[in-house]
């Protein structure tokens, strides 16, 4: 494929033309398999790469190239270097080697490593290497292709002074627009049709968009564009139908039908923290159109929600989170939660991202690779994150930006279908607002929302910023850190109603026992909470583990014959005379025509 537009030279193609008659052995490695872009008398051109060195070699009057790897052995492609080389071999033995020896013309012998154990290459390589520094023509050369720079083997640059190694990059940006120029009239065509000016703008942004992506890869998506239809001004749905096939398609069934269930679903569960909820749902509304990252510009790649939950213990972090996924994808499969506690330790960072593979062991994929590998649309939970290890935190900022990674095995990884969340305890009820100090550690003392968000913000950026010296991750996390209030007052009977329904639940289901409680049961949880001063629902848990679970367990074991299928708690009471705080339940009469009894009514088919 020709064309007549302005190029500007790959840098390693750059640099190898430059070393070109300056050394005589090349290392050529990385993306050795991608289509080449080369420029020659003012025509840009496509080809594969031995297409290219050929090309390149005979623009610079190498008169004898030979290419030779494991599968085709020995090929000449040019009729004419056939006939030299046919001059040189009076044997027609067809050994290779024999260029490097002549001293006639300039010649070249490409190799091509398929595997690490090419033996017969290497073979090759050797006697040609013992040829190159006898005799021969001063500018006969070597060039030797390696899938991966781990292939090439450390000898041929410890012996060898001439050597010139480079590593072939994924595409820059502007290869990736002079390729898409020259392919654009292969995608399906715009209705109404572009105008010049339109289509050069259109591609200056799907070059922009694609970074981490083959060359040969965009020519794929001429394909897919044919295919289903997609002209080139739609180039974010191209490539979304690319990287992440029907599992992309999974957002287009989120409507306002799933955000109003999700507003709710979210109060109903997560008690107290309105104002995060609102916030939380307006920035999961602009990750489900794909609006995420475009004031940087990188709207495709970025990951489509990235949220900081920060706040005390027991608020509802990681509850939200789960409600999230609970909402958006439905499949638990599609949540992955990692607490950071466990990857605090050195060795952490492989086991979350993967290893490349060693002289030791083959690659390993680490457990976050596998689960975006497998669910490119996933909610990825980092638990605890201020407990992770610096090496896991500087892996961080590349997904935040630039929605991806590169995995243990070399292929790109994609985040920009999830959601990242991260939580935190990160944050006190002290410090330094402007000239005026707060400290609200002594008991009973219960700060202001708006405080308690600017104390615990400024705690999180100076952790990450100073104590971490991360500033690059607090800075990726923007204005996505949505900071959760303690529990107040007003909402902890509400939260107490809820874990009594949901334990009346658990009984049922587990024992096949229906219990109903009466009123002052939730009055005495709430007055052993007010009096523990707690303040998380986990704290909550407790008490009501403690007041009311622990005395109906013990009911339920001591109790000598058979039990009702309906039983109600009258009462909870301490028992007296313990030197420990320790309850026991009274059971009442179930009479459901007594109206003397005073039952809190709890329909379980609505919980």
């Amino acid at each position: 494929m020709n064309t007549q537009l302005f190029c500007k030279q790959s840098h390693w193609i750059s640099s190898l033309t430059h070393f070109l008659k300056i050394k005589r052995i090349f290392v050529l490695s990385g993306n050795i398999n991608d289509t080449v872009l080369y420029e020659t008398n003012q025509t840009v051109k496509t080809m594969e790469i031995n297409q290219f060195l050929l090309q390149l070699l005979i623009d610079n009057d190498y008169r004898i190239v030979v290419f030779h790897d494991d599968d085709d052995q020995f090929v000449i492609p040019d009729a004419s270097h056939e006939q030299l080389f046919d001059k040189i071999d009076n044997e027609n033995s067809r050994d290779s080697s024999l260029l490097m020896k002549q001293d006639s013309y300039p010649g070249a012998l490409i190799l091509r490593f398929i595997s690490e154990q090419s033996n017969p290459t290497f073979d090759i390589l050797k006697k040609a290497l013992a040829q190159l520094s006898m005799t021969g023509h001063p500018h006969n050369m070597i060039v030797c292709l390696f899938d991966t720079p781990k292939s090439v083997p450390t000898w041929l640059y410890h012996n060898y002074a001439t050597v010139h190694s480079i590593d072939i990059g994924m595409p820059s940006e502007n290869d990736r627009q002079l390729f898409l120029s020259l392919i654009s009239d292969q995608f399906y065509p715009s209705e109404p049709l572009l105008s010049n000016d339109e289509k050069s703008g259109c591609i200056k942004q799907f070059a922009r968009i694609t970074q981490g992506l083959m060359l040969s890869e965009l020519q794929i998506l001429t394909n897919i564009s044919r295919q289903y239809q997609i002209s080139i001004e739609r180039f974010h749905q191209l490539v979304r139908h690319y990287k992440f096939g029907i599992q992309s398609e999974s957002w287009a069934f989120i409507d306002s039908k799933t955000f109003s269930h999700a507003q709710t679903m979210l109060k109903d569960r997560i008690k107290g923290q309105d104002e995060v909820i609102h916030a939380v749902i307006d920035t999961l509304k602009r990750a489900s159109i794909g609006l995420s990252g475009i004031s940087a510009g990188n709207q495709i790649n970025a990951p489509r929600a990235v949220l900081f939950f920060a706040g005390p213990t027991g608020v509802g972090k990681t509850e939200l989170a789960r409600c999230i996924a609970d909402i958006f994808f439905g499949d638990q499969a599609q949540l992955f939660r990692m607490d950071m506690n466990e990857f605090s330790e050195t060795g952490a960072e492989p086991r979350i991202f993967g290893a490349p593979r060693t002289s030791d062991q083959d690659a390993m994929d680490g457990c976050l690779i596998r689960q975006v590998s497998q669910y490119p649309a996933s909610m990825i939970v980092f638990e605890n994150i201020e407990s992770a290890h610096p090496t896991v935190l500087d892996r961080l900022p590349k997904i935040l930006t630039d929605g991806f990674i590169t995995g243990p095995k070399g292929n790109m990884i994609f985040f920009s279908e999830t959601i990242i969340v991260f939580t935190s305890s990160i944050g006190s009820a002290q410090g330094k607002i402007g000239d005026k100090k707060y400290d609200f550690t002594e008991t009973g003392f219960m700060p202001k929302y708006e405080i308690v968000k600017q104390l615990i913000h400024m705690t999180v950026e100076d952790h990450f910023k100073i104590k971490l010296k991360r500033p690059k991750l607090f800075n990726c996390l923007g204005d996505n850190i949505f900071v959760f209030d303690f529990i107040r007052g007003p909402v902890i009977p509400e939260i107490i109603e809820k874990m009594v329904q949901d334990v009346i639940k658990s009984v049922a289901q587990r024992t096949g026992i229906t219990i109903s409680c009466s009123d002052n049961i939730l009055e005495t949880i709430h007055e052993s909470v007010l009096r523990k001063d707690v303040h998380g629902a986990r704290g909550i848990a407790n008490v009501i583990e403690h007041v009311m679970i622990n005395p109906f367990s013990r009911y339920i074991f001591d109790h000598q014959g058979p039990l009702a299928e309906k039983l109600v708690i009258v009462d909870i009471r301490r028992i007296p005379n313990q030197s420990f705080e320790l309850y026991e339940i009274v059971i009442g009469d179930n009479d459901d025509d007594d109206d003397d009894d005073i039952l809190h009514d709890v329909d379980l088919t609505n919980l």
